[in-house]
């Protein structure tokens, strides 16, 4: 599925923070210290499954190899790892990529991606997930996304513009 859970990365790095290091952490107490209602914590932990950054098992969460290297980086290396953990494990963000390598100008149109999600999902989904796309790869520096024409372009890492 082409789904996003409608969570910032930011969310999902502040529940790795709370997380106990080697065992597992309850999800009742995950939600009490991030102050968060279970059904708010809930996206953010599919987001965080979905990135496999997190297993959630029998009520406790524990944090996957890519999780624990994720807390323990720094800010410059999480992005890093978010940028390869969505290129890995999310379908839309590597169809995304494939897009955007194989294309000569190295642009790909939001509404090429909006028509993708559009035959998923009924307009307001397509919508939110868009959104949350262009939120979790602008935030961790994977791809811009120019608003006014309506595109996605590779960002050249180390390039100020």
């Amino acid at each position: 599925s082409l789904a996003l859970p409608p969570v910032s990365l930011g969310a999902i790095g502040d529940l790795i923070a709370t997380v106990d290091y080697d065992g597992g952490t309850s999800l009742a107490e995950l939600a009490d210290d991030l102050v968060l209602e279970l059904d708010e914590l809930l996206p953010i932990l599919d987001a965080g499954e979905l990135l496999q950054l997190m297993e959630v098992e029998e009520g406790q969460l524990r944090l996957t190899a890519a999780g624990q290297q994720l807390r323990a980086a720094s800010e410059e290396g999480q992005q890093e790892l978010l940028r390869a953990q969505l290129v890995a494990h999310v379908p839309l963000i590597r169809r995304l990529q494939a897009d955007l390598e194989t294309s000569p100008r190295g642009e790909v149109e939001g509404d090429t991606v909006l028509e993708l999600l559009n035959e998923q999902f009924t307009r307001t989904e397509a919508a939110a997930v868009f959104g949350t796309l262009v939120s979790w790869t602008r935030s961790c520096g994977l791809y811009r996304y120019n608003r006014e024409q309506d595109v996605f372009r590779l960002a050249e890492l180390g390039t100020d513009d």
